[in-house]
């Protein structure tokens, strides 16, 4: 076992901080940071287009002032990859077991009553959790789903199985303040929210885009479960994959709390009724639950009066 260095805690905090940020683990914010998103788990061009359509000079950014290997794994798919040797340490023998992951990403939840991915609408909030939930299931019955070197990898698919390119405009809560905001700046500027692009970028520059759960917490909860079966796993993700947008001083009041990147103590104290395993535990503890105003059923905030 290795022993405590002075950098261990610093060196923790840093990670998990980076699983929760609006910046990637390369510094990027904005579209560049949903290329670096994409790219790491890999995507057609057609994919990266919808963000950027000159994502090829990203692409050479990341080869040459980020040192990564880049390259396109079949035709028009693009991934960030590791060394040969890199993969060779993480992947199952070649025969046998890779045949039956193949497999398991094929399958489809019939007895479960979750519906098969072609009955899914493309690009949804459903989609997504579910074929979440069907990659880190093979992850977890490979016995990779613990990999410190796949971790950071790992935390981008929680973090995206909840996530679209306007962020903002699909949390699943808001704080009043935040809207309170928002209503001012409509008034002063009609029309000026009109569309989901104007209100992801005033939200970006004036409040703060908050993962309920944080990461972290979710990928402990996943890690430790028992049942790594798709279906458990969407049920995980349902409940947990959750985001807000609050207004920057309630940021901090989370912050001062302790509470930036983790859940308070009662989270998973079987004791602490009211916080246990409570998706809103942290905004309970620091009185923001009752400021958070769900989003209404099939709108978007920009939609919302």
């Amino acid at each position: 076992m290795t022993k405590h260095t002075i950098e261990d805690q610093a060196a923790t905090k840093e990670l998990l901080r980076q699983l929760d940020a609006d910046t990637t683990w390369l510094r990027h914010r904005g579209r560049a940071a949903e290329l670096d998103r994409r790219l790491l788990q890999g995507a057609t061009e057609d994919e990266l287009s919808e963000v950027r359509v000159s994502w090829r000079g990203h692409v050479t950014h990341l080869r040459k002032e980020h040192r990564l290997v880049v390259v396109e794994t079949s035709p028009s798919f693009w991934k960030i990859t590791g060394s040969d040797e890199d993969l060779a340490s993480i992947l199952p023998p070649a025969e046998g077991p890779i045949d039956e992951l193949a497999g398991d990403l094929d399958y489809e939840d019939q007895e479960s009553g979750h519906p098969a991915h072609s009955t899914l609408e493309p690009g949804s909030y459903q989609l997504r959790i579910y074929e979440t939930a069907r990659a880190l299931s093979v992850l977890a019955t490979s016995g990779l789903l613990g990999s410190e070197l796949l971790k950071a990898s790992v935390g981008m698919l929680i973090r995206q199985a909840s996530e679209s390119n306007h962020w903002h405009n699909c949390t699943h809560y808001r704080s009043r303040r935040a809207a309170e905001l928002i209503r001012r700046h409509k008034a002063i500027n009609p029309g000026s929210l009109s569309t989901a692009a104007k209100y992801q970028a005033f939200c970006r520059a004036n409040l703060r885009h908050e993962h309920v759960v944080p990461n972290s917490v979710i990928y402990r909860l996943l890690k430790t479960s028992e049942d790594h079966s798709v279906d458990a796993i969407v049920r995980t993700l349902s409940i947990y994959c959750i985001r807000a947008t609050i207004a920057l001083d309630e940021d901090v009041k989370l912050s001062r709390a302790g509470l930036s990147s983790s859940m308070p103590n009662g989270f998973f104290n079987e004791s602490a009724r009211e916080l246990f395993k409570n998706p809103l535990a942290r905004y309970i503890v620091t009185e923001l639950e009752s400021e958070l105003d769900r989003r209404p059923e099939g709108k978007l905030w920009h939609e919302v009066s």
